[in-house]
């Protein structure tokens, strides 16, 4: 009898034991599923009004935009964004901002960084030029984050021509312009991976046509693609000329774009196939030159408010 009660407590604490581990793994099971739920929501769209400055988010399938936040400059509104990204190693957005005084004092790109937060911004380089090689630009037109973490653009460089030229997350311009015979749209797609642009470029396109290039890291375009197949669009594209304006690749592998009808100052949302060579109609996000939506970037779901 002593036998069979020493057994019985030893079935019971195994039983107790087994009971404590189940409900123990249970629980971790539980936590990571919270976790999981509590996971980094996927990244948002945005593009913003040229003219008012306001920033919005965009729905990938109807091309609807949301507002979200409008950017500021001391107590200004940060207009005429042109460049906009977001860099996570410094957990902040650089934007590039262009601005017409007068005849005599031409279009000048102002760099910025923003507090994703706050959403206010900083001058990092207000382009008034040393001579030589730091020469006053027209337009940093887009950019993307490096693979050293500095800023690399597309552009218009003055005397150095339009190209391809880096910025520090300080706004510090290194010295040297890869030129290209390029110019027009300049969306962007960078590939850190590879250290590759993609870049739209409207030098020599044809009516009813986006060309792209491929360029290696050391500057050389090494493939050209033309895109000729725009599908759902509304309206004629026939004899128009069209400029891609800003391409945005989400994390798997599609793309969207602002292209720009210049016969009719509209503006459209677009997702872009590289592999078909189609541009897809989605929406018309702007009817004239005075509602133009020129950038287009991901940003934390977090931010966009």
């Amino acid at each position: 009898m002593l036998s069979c009660s020493i057994t019985n407590k030893i079935k019971s604490m195994k039983i107790l034991k087994y009971t404590l581990l189940l409900a123990t793994l249970l629980s971790i099971g539980l936590f990571n599923s919270c976790k999981d739920d509590d996971a980094t929501p996927a990244d948002v769209l945005i593009t913003s009004h040229r003219k008012n400055g306001k920033v919005f988010k965009v729905d990938v399938t109807s091309g609807v935009l949301t507002e979200i936040f409008t950017p500021t400059v001391g107590a200004n509104t940060l207009k005429e964004i042109r460049a906009f990204v977001y860099h996570r190693g410094e957990d902040k957005f650089f934007a590039s901002a262009t601005s017409f005084v007068d005849q005599d004092n031409p279009r000048s790109g102002v760099l910025y960084s923003i507090d994703p937060t706050t959403k206010v911004g900083t001058i990092i380089n207000d382009n008034t030029g040393g001579g030589g090689s730091y020469a006053v630009w027209d337009a940093v037109v887009n950019w993307a984050v490096a693979s050293d973490d500095s800023l690399i653009s597309v552009g218009d460089f003055n005397a150095n021509g339009n190209g391809i030229v880096k910025f520090g997350v300080n706004g510090g311009r290194s010295t040297k312009t890869k030129q290209l015979n390029a110019c027009c749209g300049f969306a962007l797609l960078y590939d850190r991976s590879t250290g590759e642009l993609q870049i739209s470029n409207g030098e020599e396109s044809d009516d009813k046509e986006i060309i792209f290039n491929t360029i290696n890291t050391s500057g050389t375009i090494t493939n050209t693609t033309s895109i000729t197949t725009f599908a759902d669009f509304p309206a004629s594209l026939d004899n128009h000329w069209l400029t891609l304006k800003a391409m945005a690749k989400d994390r798997a592998g599609k793309i969207y774009g602002i292209l720009f009808d210049t016969d009719v100052s509209v503006t459209y949302f677009v997702e872009v196939n590289l592999t078909t060579l189609t541009i897809r109609y989605i929406s018309t996000i702007g009817a004239d030159n005075n509602n133009q939506y020129n950038s287009l970037a991901y940003i934390p779901a977090r931010y966009a408010n």
